[in-house]
């Protein structure tokens, strides 16, 4: 059994890097070793973590002074957070698997290291959102992926083994919207670099079909990104430090386990299957394993039995069984001497990431701590140094949830939804500071009745947040009490002013002006890199000759985003300096993120003088430099910029060639001999289709022939394409194309070319479909009762009564509906 772990350089339209790209990352060989045969790992142990222990309670925590908010009841500490689980029986059954022939499922698997999202908050506030997986956590995840495919072999006794490709993507990945880095990136990112059907390619490295992919994010998602399916194959998420609904951390093992099970029915319900369950273990049953790894198309009866079926896994084993604990590893709790207040309790996250939290006494009656009513103010004694906010977490004997934030919570262009989060005032100075919280003001938008616990945590936006500071989050707290006293006010909504002392004031100052002033321009030489983003931002829409000395120097900011909204701004001056020092910056930026935006202001300008500036990207590292670069000289008309683009076919990276390929032009001579060569030797499916429609699209006719050829590609996925293409660009020089691909082995292929021949003005004879009118496949059927509708053709009474008397529901229906209508 091999396992393929391969270094390869990934895909797409705009996700520039913010910095010169760094060496794509090979995983180890000793992780490809460990994970090459599952059964009988010698070193398989190291792959588990160690049975959960629930952390010890110290002995000075039950006598602390500051448990007084207990009035004298017994204490007990709840395990409200859960540990990664328990590994054993999985351990012991992979470690006693025998050497045996299991069904193979092909993972492709990338982690992303570098994210940053780009869009503006409920204020009208641009933010940058910027994640990272450094080597620690990297290192964690390489183990999880390692235990992932141990899990898979003792949960189902050695029936599948997992064979991962494992890519780290390092350069910085950008993406914008409420869906950023969901299946449209996924779309973009895979489309070049996994194959949705067979083919070997002279180098004989396999790029699928893989049964799914996998891709990994840095830190926490506000929600779950939906799975998309690319190239025919199932492709999904997981962020790498995951949230539950309620914002509350999850294991990567059990996320990334339940992205791959979603997978696992959506590759059998592409085999018709009515639904997939997970049974308890059988010791006679059919293996369906080969079933669920088979990326062959079945056969039309194959499929037919299984539309009212449900295929059963029986698993050997129950998942890692959680234990619930009242503080995880990641937070350190102890209660500590103070030269100021003697024994306080004092808290520090371990983790780099927000993902700590630790538990405080409750009542082990378990009757309220508080009733909100009666003690309607909470109060403590605080300090820190550290500009990372955390949260008390209160949780009310309904199952609501709320969180007071120390500091004010992170502010986000999409925050944790539901999350009831209110934030009071506080300046880590290092001092002791008081704070007094009108637990009502908490309450009501929360839904608490009462409070039964109290935790100390990040809350779900700062867990969104990551990080905002390198330093160690560290927390002292004391005196927490419940009482009718007086309290402190909440946070004030931010207002826009130019002078506050609070970057976030003057970032929405910014954000909002509507005109160019002196105050505004002020701000571009803003300390904070916010303030900076959205002053410099404003500029694209004021023209203000007197600022753009300091546009050209915030051009040169070390944030990429505020180099490249400089540059935008500049080009919208229009002055001859400014349009210079756009030319200028294609090469001398400090990012490839502002040398790209460079270029792309430049090519909007359609000036062929600018080819030659844009093609600079040539000599840049990145991938994604170079994907710009070829759709930014298409805009630009002129010879030079299509020579250019040629020398961009070239480069090894599928992306780059894909873009090269759907930016060519066919007329051009040597273009077309590029793209007939493509045709046939690129290992990338999408690489391939694109150049037979290129070829296609030519008006010259031997070149054209050769892109129809693209009906007989090894690669059903390709064929697939090439005939969709040309359903949706009718021509009578289609004709024979479609008459070859309607006797395509794939049922796929075939219904494709039917809705070609639907396409055709002509539309077609019986002879040219004759071959599918006692087609049994589900899909050709419905493609030919379409045909049947759109040309008005009637089809023979023989095919018409089979497709009345198919079992798939979807094929009778339409096919009575299309009799009803002719009786009509």
């Amino acid at each position: 059994m091999s396992c393929p772990f391969r270094l390869i350089l990934p895909v797409q339209k705009r996700f520039l890097s913010r910095i010169p790209s760094v060496e794509m990352i090979l995983l180890p060989v000793f992780l490809a070793l460990a994970i090459q045969t599952p059964q009988g790992n010698p070193q398989s142990g190291s792959l588990f973590p160690e049975k959960p222990q629930e952390p010890a309670i110290a002995a000075n925590f039950t006598s602390w002074h500051g448990w007084s908010y207990l009035q004298g009841a017994a204490p007990v500490w709840p395990k409200i957070y859960k540990t990664s689980g328990d590994w054993s029986d999985i351990q012991a059954h992979f470690t006693a698997l025998k050497p045996g022939k299991p069904s193979v499922w092909h993972l492709k698997v990338v982690i992303f290291t570098r994210t940053e999202v780009d869009g503006k908050d409920a204020n009208g506030v641009l933010r940058e959102h910027r994640g990272s997986i450094e080597s620690v956590q990297l290192a964690k995840i390489r183990i999880a992926l390692l235990r992932f495919n141990a899990y898979v072999a003792a949960k189902f006794d050695g029936a599948v083994t997992i064979v991962p490709d494992v890519q780290v993507e390092s350069e910085w990945m950008r993406d914008s919207g409420p869906d950023a880095f969901g299946p449209e990136f996924a779309r973009r990112y895979f489309e070049a670099r996994i194959n949705g059907g067979s083919y070997e390619a002279e180098d004989k490295v396999f790029r699928g079909p893989f049964n799914s992919v996998l891709y990994v994010l840095p830190g926490s998602l506000p929600g779950d990104l939906h799975d998309a399916i690319v190239n025919d194959t199932p492709v999904a998420a997981v962020p790498s430090v995951p949230l539950g609904p309620d914002g509350i951390g999850q294991s990567f093992d059990t996320a990334f386990r339940a992205a791959w099970m979603r997978q696992v029915w959506a590759r059998v319900a592409m085999q018709g299957y009515k639904s997939l369950t997970v049974t308890a273990p059988q010791t006679e049953s059919t293996d369906p394993w080969p079933s669920v790894t088979n990326l062959d198309e079945v056969t039309p009866q194959t499929n037919l039995s299984h539309l009212n079926s449900v295929l059963e896994l029986h698993p050997a084993l129950v998942d890692p069984a959680e234990l619930n604990v009242p503080n995880l590893p990641a937070t350190d709790l102890k209660v500590a001497a103070d030269p100021e207040r003697g024994q306080v309790l004092k808290v520090t996250e371990l983790s780099g990431f927000r993902e700590g939290g630790v538990a405080l006494p409750a009542r082990a009656d378990g009757a309220p701590i508080a009733k909100i009513d009666a003690a309607p103010t909470l109060s403590f004694l605080v300090k820190s140094t550290s500009k990372d906010p955390i949260s008390i977490r209160l949780d009310s004997s309904d199952g609501k949830t709320a969180w007071i934030s120390i500091g004010r919570d992170p502010i986000l262009v999409t925050p944790m939804p539901g999350a009831s989060v209110s934030s009071v005032p506080f300046s880590p100075d290092g001092k002791w500071q008081k704070i007094a919280v009108d637990l009502r003001q908490v309450a009501k938008p929360a839904g608490l009745v009462d409070v039964v616990r109290m935790a100390i945590e990040p809350s779900p936006n700062a867990k969104l947040a990551g990080k905002m500071q390198p330093d160690p989050v560290d927390y002292a707290f004391d005196e927490f009490k419940f009482s009718s006293d007086q309290a402190g006010p909440l946070v004030a909504p931010i207002a826009p002013s130019a002078t506050s002392e609070d970057p976030e004031a003057r970032a929405l100052l910014a954000a909002t002006a509507k005109a160019a002033s002196p105050e505004l321009a002020a701000l571009l030489k803003d300390k904070s890199e916010l303030v900076r983003l959205n002053a410099t931002t404003a500029y694209i829409g004021f023209k203000d000759h007197t600022v753009e000395e300091q546009l050209i120097s915030n051009s040169l900011d070390l944030d990429p985003s505020v180099a490249a909204a400089a540059l935008a701004a500049l080009m919208a001056e229009g002055s001859d300096t400014a349009r210079a020092i756009v030319k200028r910056s294609v090469s001398v930026s400090l990012s490839d993120y502002a040398k790209t935006t460079a270029a792309n202001l430049l090519a909007q300008t359609k000036d062929p003088k600018c080819a030659d500036d844009v093609s600079r990207l040539l000599a840049n590292r990145s991938w994604q430099a170079h994907v710009a670069a070829v759709e930014d000289l298409a805009q630009i008309p002129s010879p030079d910029s299509q020579t250019w683009r040629l020398a961009f076919i070239g480069m090894s990276d599928p992306a780059v060639k894909l873009a090269v390929t759907r930016n060519a032009d066919a007329t051009v001579d040597r273009v077309a001999s590029a793209l007939l060569w493509s045709a046939v030797n690129e290992p990338s499916d999408m690489v391939r289709a694109e150049s037979y429609i290129k070829l296609i699209a030519s008006p010259v006719a031997a070149t054209k022939a050769e892109g129809y050829k693209g009906v007989r590609d090894d690669s059903r996925f390709v064929r697939k394409v090439v005939v969709a293409y040309l359903a949706a660009h009718p021509s009578e020089e289609h004709r024979g194309a479609l008459r070859m691909a309607i006797a395509d082995r794939s049922a796929q292929v075939r219904a494709a070319a039917i809705g070609g021949f639907a396409a055709l003005e002509k539309g077609a004879t019986f002879d040219e479909i004759g071959n599918v009118l006692d087609d049994s496949d589900s899909t050709v059927q419905l493609a030919l009762l379409d045909f049947s509708k759109k040309r008005s053709m009637k089809l023979p009474q023989k095919t018409v009564d089979a497709m009345v008397a198919s079992p798939d529901s979807r094929v009778s229906t339409a096919a009575k509906a299309l009799l009803t209508g002719a009786a009509n």
